[in-house]
C-alpha cells in the first residue's frame, strides 16, 4: 500500500469549473476511460494519464486535454478506482472520521501491485484499440507518479514516462528508471533534501528532465489546481508545456 505524503492529506481538491472537456469517455479493459487528443487513425503516439486519488476532476481533465494538444498525442486517462475515487470531502483529513475514510481508501484502492496490473491491462487493451500507435508513454500525478515510476524500470513497456508533484519519493525507484523521465516538483513533495536527492539521481542521465516549481502547492497540475488564481494558471500552463515538449521530443 502507498502511504500518502503530508501534503496529500491537507489541501482539498477543486471541484467547480466552467471548463468544457474536449475528449470523450469510453470503456477500456472493462473500466471507464477519458480519451482526448489526436485522431486514433493517424496518431503514432499515446500517453497514459495516471491521476491523483481524485480521478476525473475538472482540472485533471483540462490537464489531459492540454497534454494531448501540446504533445500531439492521444491521451488515455483510465479510471483506476472502479468508479470510487477518494471522496471529495475526505481531504483535508482533519477528523477521525475523515482519517478512517482515507485509511479505508488506501487499503482497498491504491495498492501499487494491484494497480500496476491494472496499468498493464489498460495498455494491453489500448494496443488493440489503437493498433497504429508505435510509441507509448505514461505520466502520473501524486500517487499516480509513484505508480508510473515503478513502471519505468528495465522491463518497462513505455518509451517515455514522467511524474508531476510526485508522492513518497524513494531513491531506489529513481535509480531503476531506464527510459527518458521528466519530474516536475512542487514545494511540498517531501523534505527538501529528499526531493533534491531524488532529482540528482535522475539528473545523472542526460535523457531526464527535472524542474522545481518553488511557488506551487502539491497538486497544482491535477485535482488541486486552482486555475482561477493567476500564478497557478500560469504555472499549470508552463508545466504542461514542459510535459508536452518532453514527450513530443522523446516519443
Amino acid at each position: 500500500m502507498a502511504e500518502p505524503g503530508t501534503a496529500c492529506c491537507k489541501l482539498a481538491p477543486v471541484t467547480s469549473s466552467d471548463y468544457t472537456p474536449k475528449g470523450t469517455y469510453t470503456e477500456l479493459a472493462g473500466c471507464k476511460a477519458y480519451i482526448t487528443g489526436s485522431s486514433p487513425s493517424t496518431s503514432k503516439t499515446a500517453i497514459f494519464f495516471v491521476p491523483d486519488v481524485f480521478g476525473f476532476l475538472p482540472p485533471s481533465l483540462q490537464g489531459a486535454d492540454r497534454l494531448a494538444s501540446l504533445a500531439g498525442s492521444i491521451v488515455i486517462f483510465p479510471d483506476f478506482f472502479d468508479g470510487e475515487p477518494l471522496g471529495l470531502d475526505v481531504i483535508p483529513a482533519d477528523t477521525d472520521e475523515k482519517k478512517a475514510a482515507l485509511g479505508e481508501f488506501m487499503k482497498t484502492k491504491i495498492g501499487l501491485d494491484e494497480n500496476r496490473k491494472k496499468l498493464d491491462a489498460f495498455l494491453k487493451a489500448a494496443k488493440e484499440v489503437y493498433p497504429g500507435v508505435e510509441a507509448w508513454g505514461a505520466v502520473g500525478y501524486c500517487w499516480g507518479g509513484k505508480l508510473v515510476a515503478q513502471a519505468s524500470g528495465s522491463e518497462t513497456k513505455f518509451k517515455v514516462t514522467g511524474q508531476v508533484h510526485p508522492g513518497r519519493l524513494e531513491l531506489d525507484e529513481a535509480r531503476a528508471i531506464e527510459v527518458p523521465h521528466i519530474v516536475l516538483f512542487s514545494k511540498e513533495d517531501g523534505e527538501p533534501k529528499d526531493v533534491e536527492a531524488y532529482g540528482d539521481v535522475l539528473k545523472e542521465k542526460k535523457q531526464n528532465f527535472v524542474e522545481m516549481y518553488g511557488t506551487m502547492h502539491h497538486g497544482w497540475m491535477a485535482g488541486r489546481a486552482k486555475l482561477d488564481e493567476e500564478e497557478n494558471k500560469k504555472e499549470f500552463e508552463r508545466g504542461y508545456q514542459q510535459l508536452g515538449d518532453f514527450f513530443r521530443k522523446n516519443m
